[in-house]
């Protein structure tokens, strides 16, 4: 009698481990309003997430995006908002965790935009039909310093990875999504008066250059 009650509890705890297993996809999408920018002027980006219609998939309960920067030197402010479908939206109440964050800054990163929804009375805080999307989770804008090409690429860590809640369990982050991460590019360039000069100085160098070797 204990060995076959030892083996009914292993068969539950495998069956608990496999539901942690991804099953669903999560798609992000990163846009930003313009392709060319000058110094100074402000880079506005969104970020979008779509899923797959898994059978398993009913809905997101949690994701955390980070957002990170190719030019070391760049800065990256806060988010300014989160998507209305992520925050405290349909009468949910963020009685654990609080509500979703704006992001964590770290230099030329972003860290953990959206972090901290919740589940409240067995329902997941966002809930995303199969299918459903794209979506936004949020919105935010940064001053553009560095000149040159800018990547701006959007991913989900291992560590905060992006959950879903299931039919057999819903309002429990039991599985992960796979998660397609998702980039934009765009340039900074110098102002018109900028290039000017430094044509300017090219040309007049140029000349002192060619009166001295006459």
């Amino acid at each position: 009698m204990k060995i076959s009650s030892f083996a009914t509890v292993a068969f539950v705890v495998v069956l608990a481990s496999a539901s942690v297993l991804s099953a669903g996809t999560l798609t992000l999408t990163i846009e930003v309003d313009k392709a060319e920018y000058m110094p100074g002027e402000d880079v506005t980006w969104d970020v979008y997430v779509s899923t797959d219609a898994d059978a398993n998939d009913h809905g997101i309960s949690a994701v955390a995006v980070d957002l990170f920067e190719s030019q070391p030197t760049q800065l990256i402010a806060k988010a300014t908002s989160i998507g209305p479908d992520f925050s405290l939206a349909n009468g949910y109440v963020a009685a654990l965790l609080g509500v979703p964050t704006l992001g964590t800054e770290n230099g030329n990163s972003l860290v953990a935009v959206g972090e901290g929804q919740a589940q409240n009375g067995g329902n997941a805080l966002h809930r995303m039909h199969q299918g459903g999307g794209p979506t936004l989770l949020a919105t935010g804008s940064y001053v553009a310093t560095a000149e040159g090409l800018h990547v701006l690429t959007a991913d989900v860590p291992e560590a905060t990875s992006a959950t879903y809640w299931t039919a057999a369990s819903p309002g429990i982050t039991n599985a992960n999504y796979l998660v397609v991460p998702s980039s934009a590019n765009f340039t900074v360039t110098p102002e018109p008066g900028t290039m000017v000069l430094l044509l300017g100085a090219v040309v007049g160098g140029a000349l002192l250059w060619w009166r001295r070797r006459k």
